[in-house]
């Protein structure tokens, strides 16, 4: 049998609680118990690599002397899309590798919950930002809502935020998964089992 390290051991049999079943020679790894779907301490972290890593690419723009334009274009919004899609994907790899699952649909579900995260973090930076603006009179809300109609940026600000919120969430699936099948692929590297 492959000599497994204290640690690892002591992670296989927390995963095993509640499933009578204990790692084998040739799998030592194991399926999580329905109890142990979400991880939020991975979570958590990919949270914190994904905005890390967007407020890099964020200021990446500033720091090579692009000035940014007075009013939005296609072109950097464009840009801030891919920017927060990148980051995302990575926060999503870390979320699924450090979630310590070894089940695709238990780290797509982490992923899934930190690109829900994303959108609910960055929904509530926006409107609090927004409101902050607007009471110091810096920003008037009155340009996307008045009290009778909806004005045309309004919409398109919010379909752009539907259709990005949609990117976030299915990149923050997709990121998880792989980033399961990379510590997958690490622990068996590391106890000698061929794929």
């Amino acid at each position: 049998m492959a000599e497994l390290r204290e640690p690892v051991l002591r992670h296989n049999l927390v995963m095993a609680r509640d499933l009578g079943v204990a790692p084998t020679e040739d799998r030592p790894t194991i399926a999580v118990a329905s109890g142990d779907m979400v991880h939020w301490g991975s979570i958590w972290g990919g949270f914190m690599v994904a905005v890390a890593v967007g407020l890099v690419l964020a200021a990446l723009p500033i720091a090579l002397g692009v000035r940014p334009a007075a009013t939005p274009t296609w072109w950097g919004l464009t840009l801030a899309v891919i920017g927060g899609l990148v980051a995302t994907y990575a926060g999503a790899l870390c979320t699924g590798y450090l979630s310590g699952v070894y089940n695709r649909i238990c780290a797509g579900f982490n992923g899934l919950v930190l690109g829900c995260l994303l959108v609910a973090g960055t929904a509530v930076a926006a409107i609090s930002g927004a409101a902050s603006a607007a009471m110091a009179g810096l920003f008037p809300l009155t340009r996307f809502v008045t009290p009778n109609t909806v004005t045309p940026e309004a919409m398109g600000s919010a379909w752009g935020f539907i259709i990005a919120a949609i990117l976030v969430v299915a990149v923050g699936y997709s990121g998880a998964l792989q980033g399961e099948q990379l510590r997958e692929a690490q622990i068996d590297r590391e106890h000698g089992i061929g794929r």
